[in-house]
């Protein structure tokens, strides 16, 4: 079943799909007025392959919403969690269409089967619209798992092997360059803005990373060479110097935002990042927030603001006269001309009408309508 939080005032946007987010964020999140869908990767299970010729099927159990296309935020804890207890009915198709399924082998000497890595590779592929449109995606990394998946393809009469998948966990994110596990929890915060390195520095011995991202570069024709890419900007830092979270503008109107792990205040961090920070970052994606409406009072509208405002007015005007008065004579144009769709729509009465009135059109004078005239 899949869970909503909202409040009795719920926004229209944005729409935030929180992905493994642990249930009071998301509940507190609704209860800013945000909607929020719970979603998951999936849960890891133990699967109890306890000697060498034990093996299971294992289903993916991954929920995202049907029209994720349509969200705004998508919000993704990749934080570990505790696996739970393998249940043989959980991982049957009760209801299947169809004349071939196929599962996933869990064998011996697999204990722990992680859906969630080939669930990351499914998730992107159902972000693609999302991608396309201005929208965010905020990360809290913790390490790449990397799983190998053998599926199985069961017909009525055969079960065969498939070629073997294999997947990380960061699937889902674009544009990603290296990246390596390694964990620690000494973390800089990068130069990047008054207001978002205050933010930052406050949540800064907070954070645990994890996993350490390498630069991303592009290769320049004119002076051959690779340097590192502009729109990737580092926000936080180890002491090595090695990047543990990063915002990613690569993608033209999407943004990514990615932080380590949070031992403590990740609820917080979150509240304030959503409700007071990115509203003055990305303003269309908050459209409720009036934390800038200040700066729509005249006194601070731009140069040529009040002429090209008041331009626009005045081209939305004439823009609802024109369409009005063309609406008018397509109505007229569509009585005038009727008796030609009746021609080869009507029976009876009307489509005598309709070709009397044709004979009118074409030109034939003194036409008679007999069934009027001598009825």
């Amino acid at each position: 079943m899949k869970d909503k939080y909202l409040s009795s005032q719920s926004k229209e946007k944005p729409q935030i799909c929180a992905i493994d987010l642990d249930r009071e964020i998301v509940e507190a999140l609704g209860s800013k007025g945000l909607h929020c869908f719970s979603g998951t990767l999936g849960s890891q299970v133990k699967v109890p392959n306890y000697d060498r010729y034990k093996s299971h099927e294992c289903l993916l159990n991954f929920d995202f919403p049907p029209n994720l296309h349509e969200y705004d935020i998508i919000i993704v804890d990749l934080q570990d969690r505790e696996p739970i207890e393998y249940i043989e009915s959980e991982h049957t198709h009760s209801f299947f269409k169809g004349s071939e399924q196929t599962v996933l082998s869990s064998r011996y000497p697999q204990t722990i089967f992680d859906p969630r890595p080939l669930s990351s590779s499914i998730l992107r592929e159902n972000l693609g619209a999302f991608f396309a449109k201005e929208t965010l995606t905020i990360v809290f990394c913790s390490v790449d798992e990397i799983s190998t998946y053998y599926p199985i393809n069961i017909t009525h009469n055969n079960n065969y092997n498939c070629e073997v998948i294999q997947k990380s966990l960061y699937e889902f994110m674009p544009c990603l360059s290296k990246k390596y596990n390694k964990r620690g929890k000494n973390v800089v915060v990068s130069d990047i803005g008054k207001d978002l390195n205050i933010f930052l520095h406050k949540y800064r011995k907070n954070f645990i990373y994890e996993i350490v991202f390498q630069h991303p570069t592009q290769w320049l024709e004119d002076d051959r060479k690779s340097m590192p890419r502009k729109d990737f900007i580092p926000l936080l830092l180890n002491c090595s110097n090695e990047i543990v979270g990063f915002i990613d503008f690569s993608l033209e109107t999407s943004v990514v935002l990615a932080f380590p792990q949070l031992h403590d205040g990740k609820k917080e961090f979150l509240i304030e990042l959503i409700d007071e920070l990115l509203p003055g970052l990305f303003p269309r994606i908050f459209p409720y927030s009036e934390q800038f409406s200040w700066l729509k009072l005249e006194n601070y509208l731009l140069p040529n603001q009040a002429d090209l405002v008041a331009r626009k007015a005045k081209l939305e005007d004439e823009y609802k006269a024109a369409l009005t008065e063309i609406e008018e004579e397509l109505q007229k144009n569509r009585a005038k001309y009727k008796f030609l769709h009746d021609l080869i729509t009507e029976t009876g009465d009307s489509l005598v009408k309709a070709i009397e009135d044709f004979f009118i059109w074409v030109g034939f004078e003194n036409t008679v309508n007999m069934d009027e005239t001598h009825p």
